[in-house]
């Protein structure tokens, strides 16, 4: 029971004894009463919507009077905040308004049946719960409560006076700042109280639970993100000052834990709505952000990964082929935000392989929304280990750059890299000979194959084998050495036989991905050199599917392409990196020129053939070279897919319109419309990327019609 009169208590008890209020009023059942006619009123500083406003209500003095006893006539304001939060009852929903004019606003709780009002230049709320109104006139400030008339209640509030519940967006906006207003409120006197190391004073560690658990109150009723973030940031400063002064006075931090403890079981409604739940998670994520000293026994987020959510129990299940979902969707999002933490990098590598077998296991439910949380933590645990991509572009280079080795990725994330060879393993089409059929672990019928397939392989597409230790171990060692094989070799190993059946994949970016995986798996300066040959003959000597000729072309092409690329940073000057160019490209054409008759087969699909033209290209073959023509021009095809994009990078080629195709599929070169000069550059566009072909005609009869 408080009672505001007369008698100088000081500025801190002014302070606490509006916090109290405030607190109560948002998230507790609280009760205020008003003073006695005769007692004059308390002075108040004027508000307004920022920290400004805290500031000065804990600079000015104040008078307050603690009345233990209820006196008859006095209005009193009861609030349950428990329909509000959690049944979320709609005939007695209570919002938190906060009313704004001329930079004064004041709090006040209020349910279906409240009004809130603004008068002339100053600023008044007024808060009625049945028939039970207070009022209060901040604009003379003072701080006088006083029943409210009905007409004062029947009175139609402005523009400015708007609940935060409201929803217009104008409303929104307006809620979202009343919000951050008493968020900051609570936060500067909290960061007071702690200040000011009060032990014994149980009465103000009890305003600062209450401050705490309002402040928790609000980012979890709230669904408007702006609100949530704004509380947020004063949520976590409280934090971060408690967990700052935890040796000085453990009082607070056993008080922060209390207060998240309670949220830590929470059951929401909709357990899979992120959106709905986004505060919640939010509110979490602000204790465990900073509650994290180097996870030790008690700390609130090895509690969470290690008894709460058991993610190394989790990640062994998942490793033995356990296929059921054993993170819900509001945790996966939860450890999402911890793995996209900066400052809890160092807390969070220890379990960074756990996390990512969790995120590669679900990816595969048949939930989406499951699939979706997944996806959010794999991609920002897998951004750990690989590093953002560089935004700088060297036009000199015709192969991307990795920065990350395939080693050092092996020796971080053992587990996971394991986890995916297995996996990829098991989504391989079993071999026709029997005896490894039964081997081979075969994948449920439900599971999606082909999106795992592509985020892995986009995973180990931005790794590097640079050859670590390989002078050591050039040769496989047998298992009766005395010095065994380091892990990361037979990792590559696996990979790459993985990696050689995926080019035959019936999905174009698998095979593409694949291609460039395979690439970058060889280390430039030993294993490059002696694969091109085998490759190029490989490429024109088998008889597989015409997939796997088009990904084993693809191959050739990535293979040249990077050692070409690395090569440069061997020479030291430009003329040196130009003979080395040429030297590279020369031998590259005399494989092609040896192994090309071996191609007997005279029908290709036009997208084989594109494919090849492209590797032609670069290698420099001319446009009237006798290898271009049997293997692109002079061959049939079995069906459409796939010409115009050939045909259009013929003109391109050739400088014109010169090809026309027949029926069957073979391509001839109309000579009185090649184009008589140099051969075009190499064009940077993409495969598919449509291209004028008509400019010189355009332009011919532009200047006709000048003319």
């Amino acid at each position: 029971m408080l009672t505001l009169g007369t008698g100088c208590l000081g500025t801190a008890h002014f302070v606490s004894t509006v916090a109290r209020s405030l607190a109560r009023a948002f998230r507790y059942s609280g009760l205020i009463e008003p003073p006695v006619g005769s007692v004059p009123p308390v002075p108040l500083p004027p508000f307004c919507c920022s920290s400004r406003w805290a500031r000065c209500m804990m600079t000015r003095p104040s008078s307050v009077a603690i009345s233990p006893r209820r006196e008859p006539g006095k209005v009193s304001l009861v609030y349950d905040a428990r329909d509000a939060l959690v049944q979320r009852n709609a005939t007695h929903r209570a919002t938190s308004t906060i009313l704004n004019s001329d930079s004064r606003c004041s709090t006040a709780a209020t349910n279906r049946t409240g009004a809130g009002r603004c008068r002339g230049s100053t600023s008044q709320y007024t808060a009625r719960h049945n028939r039970s109104v207070l009022c209060a006139v901040p604009g003379e400030r003072f701080l006088e409560l006083q029943p409210a008339t009905a007409a004062q209640c029947s009175s139609s509030a402005p523009t400015s006076c708007i609940r935060a519940r409201s929803h217009t967006t104008g409303a929104a906006e307006e809620g979202r700042k009343k919000k951050q207003a008493l968020a900051i409120f609570f936060e500067q006197h909290a960061i007071r109280i702690m200040d000011r190391q009060v032990r014994s004073a149980g009465e103000q560690l009890d305003v600062f639970r209450q401050e705490l658990e309002s402040l928790v109150a609000i980012m979890v009723s709230c669904c408007h993100r702006g609100a949530i973030e704004a509380t947020g940031l004063s949520l976590s400063r409280v934090v971060r000052h408690a967990v700052q002064l935890k040796e000085q006075d453990p009082t607070l931090h056993r008080t922060v834990k209390q207060v998240y403890c309670r949220w830590r079981d929470y059951a929401p409604a909709s357990p899979d709505d992120f959106r709905e739940n986004r505060g919640l998670i939010w509110m979490r994520h602000c204790f465990l952000r900073h509650d994290t000293t180097d996870l030790r026994e008690g700390s609130l987020l090895r509690d969470l990964l290690h008894h709460k959510l058991k993610l190394g129990e989790c990640a062994l299940y998942h490793e033995r082929g356990g296929q059921r979902v054993t993170v819900e969707v509001l945790w996966l999002h939860q450890l999402n935000l911890i793995a996209r933490e900066t400052a809890l990098n160092e807390s969070i590598l220890p379990h960074l392989d756990e996390l990512l077998i969790v995120a590669l296991s679900h990816i595969r439910v048949p939930r989406w929304c499951v699939r979706n949380a997944a996806l959010q933590l794999y991609a920002s645990c897998a951004q750990k280990l690989t590093g953002q991509g560089q935004q700088q572009c060297d036009p000199g280079a015709d192969w991307p750059p990795a920065y990350t080795a395939f080693e050092e990725v092996a020796c971080k994330a053992t587990r996971t890299i394991r986890y995916m060879i297995r996996q990829l393993d098991g989504m391989l089409p079993a071999p026709t000979n029997g005896y490894r059929r039964s081997k081979r672990r075969t994948q449920p019928d439900h599971c999606p194959t082909i999106p795992f397939q592509l985020l892995v392989l986009q995973f180990l597409s931005k790794l590097e084998y640079r050859g670590y230790g390989q002078h050591h171990h050039p040769e496989p060692v047998a298992p009766s050495s005395a010095t065994p094989c380091p892990p990361h070799l037979e990792m590559v190993g696996k990979l790459r036989a993985i990696l050689w059946q995926l080019l035959g994949h019936e999905h174009d970016l698998v095979r593409k991905l694949a291609a460039r995986c395979f690439a970058q798996l060889h280390d430039y300066a030993t294993e490059l050199p002696a694969l091109l040959d085998p490759l190029v003959h490989e490429l024109f000597s088998t008889r597989g599917s015409v997939n796997f000729r088009h990904g084993l072309c693809r191959t050739v092409l990535a293979c040249v392409q990077r050692y070409v690329t690395l090569c440069r940073h061997v020479q030291r000057d430009e003329t040196a990196r130009a003979s080395q160019r040429t030297a590279t490209l020369q031998r590259v054409r005399e494989m092609v020129s040896r192994h090309w008759h071996h191609e007997t087969s005279g029908t290709a699909p036009f997208r084989y053939r594109s494919e090849l033209l492209g590797l032609l290209h670069y290698l420099g073959f001319a446009r009237d070279s006798p290898v271009l023509e049997a293997l692109v021009l002079n061959r049939t095809a079995p069906n459409a897919f796939g010409q115009a994009v050939l045909v259009m990078q013929l003109n391109q080629l050739y400088g014109g319109a010169a090809c026309t195709v027949s029926p069957a599929g073979v391509v001839s070169i109309d000579q009185a419309l090649i184009d008589t000069g140099e051969p075009c550059a190499q064009s940077t566009a993409l495969p598919y990327e449509v291209s004028l072909e008509w400019d010189r005609e355009l332009d011919a009869l532009e200047a006709a019609e000048d003319d």
